[in-house]
């Protein structure tokens, strides 16, 4: 059996200086609605989310890009301008909303353990079997 563990962080985790604002508002530091252009970051919710996810959460299908999710979600909920525009901003921060709030599921694979952690945990293991022994 694989052991995975899942660690749960309790309020907010503070920027680091190595950290992008596109990490920063995806880990929920920064609230959206402070955000002045949501759109930008919505091609690194799309990039970390897999697309059937998408797709059975907002019931949209069909797109490719960034934009045309946006407004296929825009039209499906009629969260349209005047003209019939959709609103981009509008619906950009419903999606960042919804991903930082777990509405739409993904996660991250653990590192991999490079070759020397391997062998020390080999090490370890044989060590362990000959006391047993």
């Amino acid at each position: 059996m694989k052991r995975i563990f899942l660690i749960d962080c309790p309020g907010i985790v503070p920027p680091s200086t190595k950290d992008s604002e596109e990490d920063i508002l995806l880990r929920g530091v920064v609230r959206v609605e402070h955000v002045t252009t949501p759109e930008q970051y919505i091609p690194a919710v799309l990039k970390r989310c897999k697309k059937q996810y998408l797709e059975r959460t907002y019931e949209v299908s069909g797109w490719n890009t960034a934009t045309e999710f946006i407004e296929k979600i825009a039209r499906k909920q009629g969260r349209l301008l005047k003209g019939g525009e959709p609103d981009e901003s509008g619906v950009s921060k419903q999606i960042l909303n919804d991903f930082n709030r777990g509405k739409i599921p993904w996660f991250v694979p653990p590192p991999e353990k490079d070759d020397e952690q391997k062998a020390r945990e080999k090490n370890s293991k044989q060590a362990l079997n000959v006391e047993a022994e």
